[in-house]
C-alpha cells in the first residue's frame, strides 16, 4: 500500500506544477490537510482535499485546470501518462496519423 501512494505522490510532484503562486497555496494546503488526514487513519482521495481550482502546467507543457472536488489533478497526473504509455506505442518507423478528435463529457 504504501509504495503505491508513494509513487502516486511522485508522479503528482513530477507531472503537473502549478502556474501561481495562489495555486502552489493551495496544493500545499491539501497535502497538508490529506497527510494529516491520512497519519490519523482517515483514507480519502487527495483530490478531495483540493478547495480551489488550479491552473497546472503538465511535463510536456499543456495546460488545465484542475477544478476543486474532483478527479481532474489525478487524470492530468497520473492517467494520462498510463493511457499513453499502454495504448500509443507506435514502432520507430511507424507512421502516426491521428484523424479523430475527442468529444469529452
Amino acid at each position: 500500500m504504501f509504495s503505491g501512494l508513494l509513487a502516486k505522490s511522485i508522479s503528482y510532484y513530477f507531472n503537473v506544477r502549478p502556474l501561481t503562486l495562489r495555486g502552489h497555496y493551495c496544493l500545499l494546503n491539501a497535502s497538508l490537510a490529506w497527510l494529516s488526514s491520512y497519519l490519523r487513519g482517515i483514507r480519502k482521495p487527495f483530490e478531495s482535499y483540493l478547495k480551489c481550482d488550479v491552473v497546472v502546467k503538465t511535463w510536456d507543457g499543456f495546460l488545465f485546470i484542475a477544478r476543486a472536488g474532483t478527479q481532474d489533478l489525478y487524470t492530468i497526473a497520473v492517467a494520462e501518462r498510463f493511457e499513453l504509455k499502454n495504448w500509443f506505442k507506435p514502432l520507430a518507423k511507424g507512421v502516426v496519423v491521428d484523424v479523430g478528435a475527442y468529444i469529452g463529457t
